[in-house]
């Protein structure tokens, strides 16, 4: 999907809010009304890519906060920010919009 060193940015018809005590949260697509529940791995990338880590950091940070090697993180990386790419909620690359925080409620 992505290189290890790339970035996304967040499109801007989708609102995340935390929820269960902060180890959730949900995901909606403002366009297409589709929501998605965020895991506690799944919003650390998430916050990952709102604070403009790249891929390569962001699978840095998994493996030090979880017990999972490098290649794991790698592969459960680039297929969820894939599906959030196929479903318009996040763009490759990085543009103004992600770079003032913009498209995302926290």
């Amino acid at each position: 999907m992505t290189e290890p060193e790339g970035k996304f940015s967040i499109c801007a018809d989708v609102v995340c809010k935390s929820v269960g005590g902060g180890k959730n949260a949900i995901l909606l697509n403002i366009d297409n009304g589709y929501y998605y529940v965020l895991n506690e791995v799944a919003m650390m990338i998430w916050d990952g890519i709102k604070e403009g880590m790249t891929s390569a950091e962001m699978v840095a940070t998994i493996t030090n906060e979880f017990e999972v090697d490098r290649q794991q993180a790698r592969a459960d990386l680039r297929s969820f920010t894939g599906q959030l790419v196929k479903e318009s909620i996040l763009r490759a690359g990085r543009d103004d919009l992600a770079s003032r925080g913009e498209g995302s409620e926290g």
